[in-house]
């Protein structure tokens, strides 16, 4: 770019699609501003989300979202309340799946708030999969296989087998009886 104001402006195209691909735009890590110079973009881009959601009053946390969502089935849930300005799905660089939880902010700030204020959990559909076929968890199990626990020298010392047992059956109470 021809100067360090038209590369901030340039942050603005960050989530844009171009080539049918989401354009991710972002400073280096060591990136250090000029005193005086804006850091953020101050250009926002009607029907661009960005993929950067900087931390403001109006930064909102999404979280318990099932793993197998991806960005669009997330966004289409968040536009539900108002137009998106930026969006950022947290991800696991090893699998790609969602880690469960994202981050947003809105057009109009006052929707941040009307999003907040009715906190009730959304329900989500599987697709395909049809709500009476939904089936309520049936009884525990009576067998739960644990494996690779304990090194047998460490069963042999009796307090500290009478740990390993605690340990064990606090949290097989967890999966049942």
């Amino acid at each position: 770019f021809r100067s360090v104001d038209e590369t901030t402006q340039a942050m603005a195209f960050d989530g844009i699609i171009f080539q049918g691909q989401s354009l991710k735009i972002r400073r280096p890590h060591d990136y250090q501003p000029l005193p005086g110079m804006s850091e953020n973009p101050s250009v926002y881009v009607p029907g661009v989300v960005s993929t950067v959601v900087p931390d403001s009053a109006h930064k909102l946390f999404i979280g318990g979202l099932p793993n197998y969502l991806n960005d669009d089935q997330v966004k289409e849930l968040l536009t539900s309340f108002g137009p998106l300005k930026a969006f950022n799905l947290v991800k696991d660089s090893a699998t790609g799946l969602s880690k469960g939880y994202a981050f947003c902010e809105y057009v109009d700030i006052n929707v941040t708030d009307q999003s907040t204020i009715n906190q009730t959990p959304v329900t989500l559909q599987v697709p395909g999969l049809m709500s009476s076929q939904v089936q309520m968890g049936g009884h525990p199990t009576e067998v739960l296989c644990l494996m690779n626990m304990v090194l047998p020298e460490e069963l042999l010392d009796d307090e500290e087998y009478e740990e390993i047992v605690e340990d064990v059956r606090d949290e097989c109470s967890k999966y049942g009886l």
